[in-house]
C-alpha cells in the first residue's frame, strides 16, 4: 500500500489529471491532458507569433476591432476554464488517493504539495485571465470606436507629445517637453525623436528673422516656411 502512496503522490506533483487518467473517469482524465497539451500549444503558438511574425500578434490582438475583442474574449474564457478544471481534477485526485490508507508523513505531504500546485496553477491562471480582460478593455477604449479612423502617413503614424507647465504670472502654458512618436502601422516599431524646446526656426519670407521656439512670429507677413535648425 506504501509504493501506491508514492506513485500517487508523484502523479500528483506532476499534474492532477494523471492519476485521474489512471482510475475513475478516463474520459474527464483525458480531457485533462488535452487541456493541459492545449494550453502548452497556446503558448508556444503565441512566443513564434511574437519572434518571427509580429505583425500577425498585432493585428490579433490590436488591429482586428472586434476580432481582436473576439480573440481576448475567448483567451480569457480559456483561462478561467483552465482554473476551475485544475480545482475539479485537484480535488477529485485527492479523492482518488484514499489518505486514509497512505502511512506516514505521505498522508500530509500529498495533500499540501496537490494545494500548493493547485495555488500555483490556478491562481496564474485566474490572474492572466483578470490581464487578459483588463488588456482588451484597454485595447478597446484607445483603438476602439473613440475616434476618427485614419490611414498611415508614408507607413508611420505620427503622434505629437507635449509636455508643458504654467505658473503664476503667465498668460500660456510653456512647453518644455517635445517629442514625435512615429509608430511603424506593418511591424509596430516605435521611434521617439525628442525635438529641444531652444530649437530655432527659419522662416524664408521678407522681413523674417531667426525666431526662437519660444517666441511668436506673429508679424511675418509671408507663412511660407521652410524648416531649419541653428544654435
Amino acid at each position: 500500500m506504501g509504493s501506491v502512496g508514492g506513485g500517487s503522490s508523484c502523479s500528483t506533483c506532476s499534474s492532477p489529471d494523471r492519476p485521474r487518467s489512471l482510475a475513475g473517469n478516463r474520459r474527464l482524465g483525458r480531457f485533462g491532458l488535452g487541456a493541459t497539451l492545449l494550453a502548452w500549444v497556446l503558448v508556444v503558438v503565441a512566443a513564434a507569433l511574437a519572434l518571427f511574425a509580429r505583425p500577425v500578434l498585432l493585428w490579433l490582438t490590436i488591429g482586428g476591432g472586434w476580432f481582436s475583442a473576439l480573440v481576448f474574449t475567448l483567451v480569457q474564457i480559456l483561462l478561467v476554464g483552465y482554473a476551475v478544471l485544475w480545482i475539479v481534477l485537484t480535488f477529485d485526485t485527492l479523492r482518488l488517493v484514499r489518505l486514509v490508507k497512505i502511512p506516514g508523513i505521505q498522508r500530509l505531504a500529498i495533500p499540501v504539495v496537490a494545494l500548493v500546485l493547485l495555488g500555483l496553477v490556478g491562481g496564474a491562471a485566474g490572474y492572466a485571465a483578470t490581464v487578459v480582460g483588463s488588456t482588451r478593455n484597454t485595447i478597446g477604449s484607445i483603438f476602439g470606436q473613440s475616434g476618427p479612423s485614419l490611414a498611415p502617413s508614408d507607413g508611420y503614424y505620427n503622434i505629437l507629445l507635449l509636455g508643458a507647465d504654467s505658473g503664476d504670472g503667465r498668460d500660456s502654458m510653456r512647453f518644455d517637453s517635445i517629442s514625435v512618436v512615429s509608430i511603424n502601422a506593418d511591424s509596430g516599431a516605435v521611434t521617439i525623436t525628442g525635438i529641444p524646446r531652444d530649437c530655432r526656426t527659419r522662416l524664408s519670407a521678407p522681413e523674417a528673422r531667426c525666431w526662437s521656439s519660444t517666441r511668436t512670429a506673429s508679424r511675418v507677413t509671408d507663412h511660407r516656411a521652410a524648416a531649419g535648425t541653428g544654435g
